[in-house]
């Protein structure tokens, strides 16, 4: 099925707004697990995803054998790790994972960035970069804007952030 994610930004009366798209709520989905053992395997799945699969995005984690049992039978499984009440048993668990993605939102762009013009788009997001912590510091990066950027605040960086790390982590340490 056509499951979107993320919010629908439209312009009325001069002015941008956001609404969410009805499927947002929408927990349920199919789960493919491609294989990815390397930052190129990471960018070129997140390509792929970005270019000929908008209405699918990444997870972190893996399904539990509830979720696993549902993906062999070809049934939609929820996106959830966290049980919740009178909600389906969740078909995720936390397990570690090699990548990383970080939103990042709201970020006041410098003023000698114009962010209209692609090289001075590329120029702001190396700036960005130098602002994260050192362990990220020189590391291979694929970046995507977020959907929303230069829409509310054209002045405001909101970009995702996807690094390889040298050894699995799960994300509640994050």
């Amino acid at each position: 099925k056509n499951r979107r994610q993320g919010k629908r930004i439209y312009k009325e009366n001069g002015e941008f707004k956001t609404a969410a798209h009805r499927a947002d709520t929408q927990r349920n989905w199919i789960v493919e697990t491609p294989e990815v053992n390397s930052f190129d395997d990471m960018a070129r799945v997140l390509d792929f995803i970005a270019t000929k699969l908008p209405n699918a995005y990444p997870l972190r984690g893996q399904l539990n054998d509830a979720g696993r049992e549902r993906q062999a039978r070809n049934q939609l499984v929820n996106r959830r790790y966290k049980a919740k009440d009178g909600a389906p048993a969740p078909h995720l668990c936390d397990a570690p994972s090699s990548y990383v993605m970080l939103d990042i939102d709201d970020i006041e762009c410098p003023s000698k960035y114009d962010l209209e013009k692609y090289d001075d788009q590329r120029a702001a997001l190396n700036w960005l970069l130098t602002l994260l912590p050192e362990c990220f510091q020189g590391a291979s990066c694929w970046y995507q804007w977020s959907g929303s950027f230069r829409y509310k605040d054209p002045n405001k960086l909101k970009v995702h952030l996807w690094f390889w790390l040298d050894q699995p982590i799960k994300t509640n340490p994050l």
